[in-house]
């Protein structure tokens, strides 16, 4: 695939709190799909098509794990915060996530990932008294390529969804979200330009810009300037990211890696439901590459709500497969409430149900 081959795939339009819904709602869809396959080799087990129990964790099918959960989080640390980047706030939050089951949709947390384990317990160290502590303990101590996971990746979606209207400041947000468990170079630019493709594809909806194309959004990602030579070259301009094939593809908790997969399933796939099956049966870190594919995805293909698709009807993105994802999510309430907090944050806006 070549770049100017994007140019015939066109942004759907919605109103702002239907693509802030079907985003929130992607990125848990995609993560509670690719969960049960989470570090299984790729080809190693059958296709999956459908929610299935997640036996690694002993929890129901439909169950959205950690990218979720800690997605959540931040996002009502931004709401609670009027759109604010609060670090101490964040760690809180993770914290009793991670203690206390907050904002998982089993009640307790059952998957935690090492570098956010060992970042929280170095919070705890702090006893949470100042942001500038934790910050100053976990950057001392994980400010390493060694620590270059997914961990925040997965859930710097709400930083976009909340801060949309302003590109310099989503960069700066989502810079800065990644602080408190990721501070290493890496981790902080794939937030970066993560977000920044999700703002601009706001923008573009607000804009109503028909003619606004996955080639257009495939330019943004190329014009970013990546302090991070590995990332750039995997990436960036001149990765060659659109002629990779499926083989090439990895899908590990190595965040070039997650962002890469996520990324090339995005711009290679013809519809959300298409690049969601094709990034959770990648196997390996299959939820998390599942979520950071499904937020953008999500965000890119909504143009209705779940609620005002009736029957047998369906729409760009809530096709027949992906209703019945939908159907089969646990806790879907949670993620409404949130949806509703980010609309309300955006200042409110039409289009019915957030659901």
């Amino acid at each position: 695939m070549k770049p100017e081959d994007l140019s015939t795939s066109l942004l759907p339009l919605a109103p702002i709190p239907t693509k802030l819904s079907t985003a929130l709602f992607g990125l848990a869809i995609c993560d509670a799909l690719g969960g049960p396959v989470e570090f299984k080799r790729r080809g190693s087990f059958p296709t999956v098509s459908k929610m299935l129990p997640n036996t690694t964790f002993k929890v129901p099918a439909g169950s959205w794990t950690d990218d979720t959960s800690l997605a959540l989080c931040l996002a009502w640390s931004l709401i609670s915060n009027a759109g604010k980047i609060d670090l101490l706030d964040h760690a809180k939050r993770y914290y009793q996530w991670r203690e206390r089951g907050y904002m998982s949709c089993t009640g307790h947390c059952f998957d935690c990932g090492n570098t956010i384990r060992y970042a929280l317990t170095l919070w705890e160290t702090t006893e949470f008294t100042s942001e500038e502590k934790g910050v100053e303990s976990v950057r001392k101590t994980l400010d390493k390529s060694s620590f270059s996971g997914n961990g925040s990746l997965m859930r710097v979606l709400p930083v976009a969804l909340a801060g949309w209207r302003d590109l310099e400041v989503v960069v700066k947000n989502a810079g800065r979200s990644t602080e408190a468990t990721h501070p290493n170079v890496m981790c902080r630019e794939a937030c970066q330009v993560y977000c920044l493709l999700v703002a601009t594809i706001l923008q573009n909806v607000e804009k109503k810009n028909e003619s606004f194309s996955k080639k257009d959004l495939f330019e943004v990602l190329e014009g970013f300037e990546f302090q991070s030579k590995e990332l750039g070259e995997a990436v960036g301009k001149g990765s060659g990211l659109l002629g990779m094939k499926y083989e090439e593809i990895r899908s590990s908790g190595y965040v070039l890696h997650s962002l890469q997969a996520a990324l090339w399933a995005f711009f290679t796939s013809g519809s959300f439901e298409e690049g969601a099956v094709l990034t959770v049966n990648m196997g390996d870190d299959a939820d998390t590459v599942g979520a950071i594919y499904g937020g953008l995805a999500g965000c890119w293909y909504g143009d209705a709500l779940y609620d005002d698709i009736d029957g047998s009807s369906e729409s760009g993105f809530w096709t027949k497969k992906v209703k019945e994802w939908r159907g089969d999510l646990q806790k879907p309430e949670m993620i409404e409430k949130v949806v509703g907090g980010l609309v309300e944050l955006n200042g409110g806006g039409t289009g019915g149900s957030v659901a």
